[in-house]
């Protein structure tokens, strides 16, 4: 059975959880800390010079509300990286401002957001709203809106199927047509698998186009007790003849991500072709928090980027949920979509994330 409260866990390095301010919400687990991020810097040249800062804003609940990156550009071509940590947002194209504001119901359930992205250079920009739906296991749809300088281009729907003692077994992706696209609505299915914890093992996906799949995804998560140990993805795209391998291998240090370790191998038309970075976290020993992390772009031993924390004591309260799981910002691959993931939210901060089933 799905647990409906906020749990009493217990945290190493001076983190601390309390019943929640909000009340229960259906279908998610409240975690809530005692630090949080006021502040982060990103060097994407790693030569001492910030090229963007993010400032991270919050409710008196200690629910974030805001996040604000402001891209600034200190001259110095800036590293081309692989590969994005998945414990923190750091936006997937960096050379942009980015504002993403979270909104909340007056009960304090998390009702939606809306992300705007305007590129430095070209004064491009995009908008993201996202709506979500309650149903009586918690958020059962999310229905996402695209806009360009054109006004809106795509819809995507997304609902959760199946549902297994409060927890869904398939997702359903709807992808209204783009305007310069042939095809007519694009249906997604996602089959999911989890275990004893309700935390999902595997998923299958497959764009279909109507005629035939034309994207092919599966990723398995292999865990050690609570802990992510490793994403395994695969992604094909048929009519291009793209087959990658995704492989990303998280280490910690007790309850601390330490290191994000990232490979991918794929084969295409071109040829074959391999990508490859490391990420270092560096955490306060005092306070579990924290204080940075490097990008080593090409697992070589250099450091080719760095984002800098700026913590201030204050509650902060995780959102972990049976049921969310956002259309993702990048095209693919699916494992995208786990970058927010609440348990590596967890980790960053030195802490484990609350089971979704009663083990009691």
């Amino acid at each position: 059975m799905i647990k409906n409260r906020t749990s009493k866990i217990f945290f190493p390095l001076a983190l601390t959880t309390t019943l929640s301010a909000c009340g229960d919400i259906p279908g998610v687990e409240q975690t809530l800390l005692e630090y949080r991020i006021k502040s982060a810097t990103v060097d994407l040249d790693n030569n001492g010079t910030p090229d963007g800062t993010l400032n991270y804003f919050y409710d008196s609940a200690g629910r974030l509300t805001k996040i604000d990156h402001v891209y600034t550009d200190d001259g110095v071509d800036d590293s081309s990286l692989n590969y994005l940590p998945k414990a923190i947002l750091l936006p997937d194209d960096v050379n942009t401002d980015y504002q993403e504001i979270r909104s909340y119901n007056f009960f304090g359930w998390p009702v939606g957001s809306q992300i705007t992205r305007t590129h430095s250079g070209s004064g491009m920009y995009l908008d993201i709203i996202s709506k979500y739906m309650y149903g009586t296991e918690g958020i059962n749809s999310i229905v996402q809106q695209r806009f360009d300088e054109s006004g809106l281009y795509r819809t995507i729907t997304v609902t959760y199927l199946n549902f297994v003692d409060g927890l869904p077994e398939q997702i359903k992706y709807e992808y209204t047509p783009r305007p310069y696209d042939e095809e007519g609505w694009v249906y997604s299915y996602a089959n999911l698998t989890r275990n004893d914890q309700g935390r999902v093992e595997t998923l299958f996906q497959q764009d279909d186009y109507g005629i035939l799949a034309e994207i092919e995804e599966s990723f398995i998560i292999e865990r050690d007790d609570a802990q992510i140990a490793s994403y395994k993805v695969n992604f094909k795209e048929f009519s291009l003849l793209e087959d990658e391998d995704h492989t990303v291998k998280f280490e910690y240090d007790d309850n601390c991500l330490t290191k994000e370790q990232y490979k991918m191998q794929g084969t295409s038309l071109g040829g074959e072709y391999t990508e490859e970075a490391t990420i270092n976290y560096t955490h306060d020993p005092a306070t579990g928090t924290p204080l940075y992390l490097e990008i080593d772009n090409n697992s070589d031993g250099t450091v080719d980027a760095r984002m800098d924390f700026e913590i201030e004591k204050g509650p902060y309260r995780i959102f972990t949920y049976s049921t969310l799981r956002a259309p993702y910002l990048s095209t693919y691959p699916t494992f995208q979509a786990l970058d927010q993931s609440s348990e590596l939210k967890h980790a960053l901060f030195c802490t484990t994330a609350p089971s979704l089933v009663d083990t009691e």
